[in-house]
Formats: structure tokens, sequence, C-alpha cells
């Protein structure tokens, strides 16, 4: 057993297998890399790419294609729910208490609240 120095294994810093096969993978098929977005559709839509490389472009570009969804607290005038209610049942309760001039129609009262002579 090694006591406190490391004796075997990769150096620091050097790249594994999978990331050496990437970037070879990478170099291989010649991305324009003109911009971002450009290199990552050419990466997707090359077939020989491997499927490990094209998911991972496809992964970048999703943001774009398909934002993602968010919920938000729909609010009317900075009121809630409850506020809200309440102003309803207020102007509900000020509509029934006072008369409507439609149904003074055949009364005799006319708008100003008088009777009517005829």
């Amino acid at each position: 057993m090694a006591t406190g120095k490391k004796t075997g294994g990769r150096q620091k810093g050097s790249l594994n297998k999978r990331t050496i096969a990437l970037r070879k993978a990478i170099m291989e098929l010649q991305p324009s890399g003109d911009d971002p977005m450009t290199f990552y559709l050419e990466l997707l839509r090359n077939k020989a790419a491997p499927l490990d490389v094209r998911e991972k472009a496809a992964s970048q570009l999703m943001p774009y294609m398909h934002p993602k969804l968010t919920s938000i607290e729909a609010r009317a005038g900075g009121m809630g729910h409850e506020e809200r209610l309440e102003m309803l049942r207020a102007m509900l309760a000020d509509a029934n208490a006072e008369p409507d001039d439609a149904s003074c129609v055949g009364s005799g009262v006319t708008a100003q609240g008088s009777s009517r002579t005829t």
C-alpha cells in the first residue's frame, strides 16, 4: 500500500479515452464554426457523427427551439383574488341598492325622483 504518494494511474490533467475520442470525432467532422448555433446545427445534421456528439448538439440547441416553460402568477392591477372578490361584492351591493332607470319607466317617477303629472 502506498503511503501518501500516488504511484500509478492517469496523470493529473490528462484526458480520458472518451474525451480523446470525442475531440477526434469533432475534428474529423470539420464543422465550420462560424457561430455556435451553426456549429451545433452542422454536428446535429451530420449523419456520420457519433450519437453522443449529435445528442450533445441537440441538447445545446434545444433552448433555441423549445423555450422552457415557467410558472407565473397572474395578477391584474396589483390585486389578488380575495381583493378582487371583495371589490366585486361591493359593486354588486351598490348596483342592488340604486334604483334602475329602466324599472322606473312605468311607475310615474322621473330620473330626478319627482312624480310625473299626466
